[in-house]
């Protein structure tokens, strides 16, 4: 395994936390009506963990429907030309997001999706903030 393949790698590190290409870096999804109350207002999060073309959203103010609570999200990069790497040049990305649970988020495979049926998960873009701009909103 080279060394750019052991920083990609969407685990935990040796401390229990996630890790990954675009850790810590705050964004905000733009929120849309269009799916209902899943990402109907702009929500403030942070990546969690990400791979390339995959990341987990920790969103700043969990989101209440129905009584659950999400705090996290899957986003997938919409198109395979664009990275999350990219992001901060980019300043925006196209994504699927997912809402998610904690215990997969914790698990050994966090961007897995073959348990969604269906709800929860818009199509919407993950704006780059700046730790500046973060630090002032």
């Amino acid at each position: 395994m080279d060394a750019s393949a052991a920083v990609t790698y969407p685990g935990k590190s040796s401390s229990g936390r996630l890790r990954g290409i675009c850790s810590e870096m705050k964004v905000l999804l733009l929120g849309t009506e269009f799916y209902g109350p899943f990402l109907e207002k702009d929500c403030g999060a942070s990546i969690v963990s990400s791979t390339e073309q995959q990341a987990i959203i920790k969103f700043d103010n969990p989101i209440s429907i129905g009584g659950r609570v999400i705090e996290f999200a899957v986003a997938q990069i919409r198109g395979g030309e664009s990275k999350f790497s990219e992001l901060p040049d980019a300043k925006m990305l196209s994504c699927n997001v997912t809402a998610t649970t904690r215990e997969i988020v914790y698990s050994e495979n966090p961007f897995d999706l073959t348990w969604w049926r269906g709800g929860n998960s818009a199509i919407t873009d993950l704006v780059f903030v700046a730790s500046d701009e973060a630090k002032s909103s």
